[in-house]
C-alpha cells in the first residue's frame, strides 16, 4: 500500500477521532498532520506493520491531547448547541471512557484502545459498555442513539482541509534530513573533540591529529547515537500486585492508565492543576482498586509520574506538588501529619490528610523526586488508617521502577520515616490556616478564614484574661477569624479567632504568659458568674501553652462557653478563642491539638517574611 492512498483513506476518520477526544479542532488538525509527517519519515517501518493506522492513531491521539489546554466549546461561541451538549456529555466521562467510545465513532478496534489505556480485552469491553451508558445518560438520549449522536461530530470536521499528501511527504522528508544533519553534526563534533578527521578522496584514510606516536594501530570510529531523551512508558508504573502494599489483604487491580491529558486532569485530592510542571515532557496516571469484602471500607490507589525537562524543573514541580497538599484548598481536609523520607529518590515526603466530615476519609499522599521524574502515590480509604508506612514503601517501589531509566537519578531503598512539623500553609505565615482546623461536632460545612488584619481589637480574649495585643512593646500584631458561613442555624457569635504578636524578647513574652495565667487562675473566685476549668498546661524549653474552658453565666437561663488557649514560642505570643454553639463544638483534645499547631505556625513566621 502506498503512502498517498493510505493518507487519503485514513485522514478524515483520524481527524474526527482526535476532535472527539479533545473537543479542540485546531489541536486535532495539527496533531493529525504531524502524525502523518512522522509516519512518512518512518514509512519503511510503518508500512510493514499489520495496521499502520494504529501507529499513526496513537501519535495523533497523544499529540492532540498534549496540544489542547481547554475544551474548545468553551471558546467557540458559534458551536452548534447539539454539538456542545455532546461535548459536555463527553466531558463527564473519564479519559479512558472517552477513548473507549472511539469504537462507536469510527472503525477503531476495541483491542487497540485496550492496549492504549492498559486494560485487558474483557475489562475494556465492560468499560466500553459503561462509557456508552454514561454518555447516553448525560446526553439525555437513548442508548441506541449513541453512535448516531457521536457521528454528528463529523459536521465541523467536514469543512477542515488537511494538506495534500505531497506536502506531507515533503515535510516528512525535511524532517528526515534534519535528523540526519543532527546526527552528522554530533559525529563531527565527536571527531573534532577527539582530534580525528577523515580525509576525502578515492583512497580516504583516517588521519590522526594527535602527537606522533600517540597510537600504534588503526583508529576505529563509531558514530555516536543522538542524545537520548527521557521518555515515560507504561512499564514504569507499578503493577497491581506491587500496589497491594497499600492493603495486603485486598485483591488489587488496575482500573485505568492514561497520560492525564483529557478531562480536567484533576485525579488527586487537593490537586490544583493538571500537572505540577506545566512545561513537562510527559505524564502517566494509573488508578487502582482494592477488592472490597463485605462490610470493609473502600480503598483506592493512584500512581502519577511526571517527567520534567530538567532536574531543576522537577525540583520546582516537587515543591508545587507538596504545596498542593500542605496548603490544600481544593478539599475540606485537615493536615494531620507530615513525614519526610530518607533513602527514597532525591527527596520525598508523606502527608496525611483527614476529611472534616462524618466519614473522616483519610488521604495519604507520598511524593518523591528522582532526577527529572516526579512520582506520587496515593491511598484513599474510610478505614481511618493513615497507613503512612505502607504508602512510603509503595512510593519506594514506584521510584525503583524508574531506577536506571534515562532521566531518573536516585533509586528507592528502605524507607525511613521521620515525622516533621507541617509545612508552611496559607497566605499568612505565623497564623493558622484552614488545613489546621479540627472538625466541628455537629457541623459538616467547611471552615472559611477571613483576611488577617492588625490586632487593634483582640476578639480572642475573654472577660477573664482581658489580653491586649496592641501594647506599645508589641510588633507585627495580627488577628484572623474562622467561620462556617454555609452552616445553617449557627449563631453570629459562633467562630474561632487567633491573635499573634511579637514581644521585644523571650523574657517579656514569658512574663506576658505568666500574667494571663494569673488572671485566669483568679477569675473564677473573683467573678461569681464565671467558671474556669484548666484543660492543659505545659512549659517546655522555648514554648509555653495553657488551655482553658470558660463558662460565663449571662442570665439565669443562659450560659456562654468559651475555649481559650494562650502560649508563646520564643518571643512570639498567641491567643486562640473559640465560641461554640449548641450541638456545634470542638472536642477538648482537638482544641489542645489546635493550640499546639498554632505554636508550630509561630515558628514559621520568620520563614515566610
Amino acid at each position: 500500500m502506498g503512502f498517498d492512498d493510505f493518507y487519503a483513506r485514513t485522514r478524515s476518520g483520524l481527524l474526527l477521532e482526535t476532535y472527539a477526544l479533545t473537543g479542540d479542532l485546531p489541536a486535532a488538525r495539527s496533531a493529525v498532520r504531524e502524525a502523518y509527517v512522522v509516519a512518512w519519515h518512518h514509512w519503511r517501518k510503518v508500512s510493514r506493520m499489520p495496521d499502520p493506522t494504529d501507529w499513526v492513531r496513537s501519535n495523533a491521539w497523544h499529540g492532540a491531547s498534549r496540544r489542547h489546554t481547554a475544551r474548545i466549546w468553551h471558546r467557540d461561541r458559534s458551536l452548534d448547541p447539539d454539538l456542545k451538549a455532546t461535548f459536555d456529555a463527553l466531558a463527564e466521562l473519564s479519559s479512558v471512557e472517552r477513548r473507549m467510545l472511539m469504537a462507536k465513532l469510527t472503525d477503531v478496534e476495541i483491542d487497540f484502545v485496550a492496549r492504549e489505556v492498559g486494560l485487558t480485552r474483557t475489562v475494556a469491553m465492560n468499560t466500553f459498555e459503561d462509557a456508552a451508558a454514561r454518555f447516553a445518560l448525560h446526553r439525555d438520549i437513548d442508548r441506541r442513539d449513541v453512535s448516531e449522536t457521536l457521528a454528528a461530530l463529523a459536521g465541523p470536521v467536514a469543512d477542515v482541509r488537511l494538506p495534500r499528501s505531497t506536502i506531507i511527504r515533503r515535510a516528512g522528508t525535511r524532517r528526515r534530513r534534519t535528523h540526519t544533519l543532527v546526527a552528522c553534526g554530533a559525529v563531527l563534533a565527536a571527531l573534532v573533540g577527539t582530534g580525528v578527521l577523515v580525509s576525502g578522496g578515492e583512497d580516504a584514510r583516517v588521519v590522526s591529529l594527535a602527537a606522533d606516536g600517540a597510537g600504534t594501530g588503526p583508529i576505529a570510529l563509531r558514530a555516536p547515537q543522538a542524545e537520548r531523551q527521557p521518555r515515560l512508558a507504561r512499564r514504569h508504573l507499578l503493577t497491581a500486585e506491587q500496589m497491594s502494599r497499600l492493603a495486603p489483604r485486598r485483591t488489587w487491580r488496575a482500573t485505568s492508565t492514561t497520560d492525564n491529558t483529557l478531562g480536567d486532569g484533576i485525579v488527586l485530592p487537593c490537586q490544583r492543576s493538571r500537572f505540577a510542571d506545566s512545561e513537562g515532557r510527559g505524564s502517566l496516571v494509573r488508578t487502582y482498586r482494592g477488592g472490597r469484602s463485605e462490610g470493609a471500607p473502600r480503598i483506592d490507589g493512584i500512581e502519577m509520574i511526571e517527567l520534567s525537562g530538567s532536574p531543576a524543573a522537577a525540583e520546582e514541580a516537587y515543591r508545587t506538588s507538596i504545596n498542593w497538599y500542605s496548603a490544600c484548598t481544593a478539599a475540606d481536609v485537615r493536615v494531620e501529619a507530615v513525614h519526610e523520607l530518607s533513602g527514597v529518590g532525591n527527596e520525598a515526603a508523606v502527608l496525611v490528610l483527614r476529611e472534616r466530615n462524618e466519614r473522616q476519609r483519610v488521604h495519604t499522599v507520598a511524593v518523591a523526586r528522582t532526577g527529572q521524574m516526579l512520582v506520587t502515590v496515593y491511598r484513599g480509604a474510610e478505614d481511618r488508617n493513615p497507613a503512612s508506612w505502607a504508602v512510603a514503601t509503595t512510593l519506594s517501589a514506584g521510584v525503583n521502577r524508574l531506577c536506571g531509566v534515562h532521566g531518573a537519578d536516585a533509586c528507592g531503598g528502605p524507607a525511613e520515616l521521620v515525622e516533621v512539623d507541617p509545612y508552611p500553609a496559607g497566605a499568612y505565615p505565623g497564623l493558622l490556616a484552614t488545613v489546621d482546623l479540627p472538625p466541628i461536632q455537629g457541623v459538616t460545612q467547611p471552615w472559611v478564614g477571613t483576611e488577617a488584619r492588625e490586632a487593634v481589637l483582640n476578639v480572642a480574649s475573654t472577660r477573664c484574661d482581658r489580653a491586649r495585643f496592641d501594647r506599645p512593646a508589641m510588633s507585627d500584631n495580627l488577628t484572623r477569624s474562622f467561620l462556617v458561613p454555609e452552616a445553617p442555624r449557627l449563631p453570629e457569635t459562633f467562630g474561632l479567632t487567633q491573635t499573634i504578636a511579637t514581644m521585644p524578647n523571650a523574657r517579656r513574652a514569658s512574663a506576658f504568659v505568666a500574667e494571663i495565667r494569673q488572671r485566669m487562675a483568679g477569675c473564677g473566685s473573683e467573678e461569681l458568674t464565671v467558671d474556669v476549668r484548666r484543660i492543659a498546661q505545659r512549659d517546655s524549653g522555648r514554648t509555653q501553652l495553657s488551655v482553658w474552658e470558660v463558662a460565663i453565666e449571662v442570665s439565669e437561663d443562659e450560659t456562654v462557653n468559651f475555649l481559650m488557649a494562650f502560649g508563646r514560642r520564643g518571643k512570639d505570643v498567641v491567643q486562640i478563642g473559640f465560641v461554640p454553639a449548641p450541638r456545634a463544638t470542638i472536642a477538648d483534645r482537638a482544641f489542645v491539638d489546635l493550640a499546639e499547631r498554632a505554636l508550630v505556625r509561630l515558628s514559621q513566621r520568620d520563614a515566610g517574611s
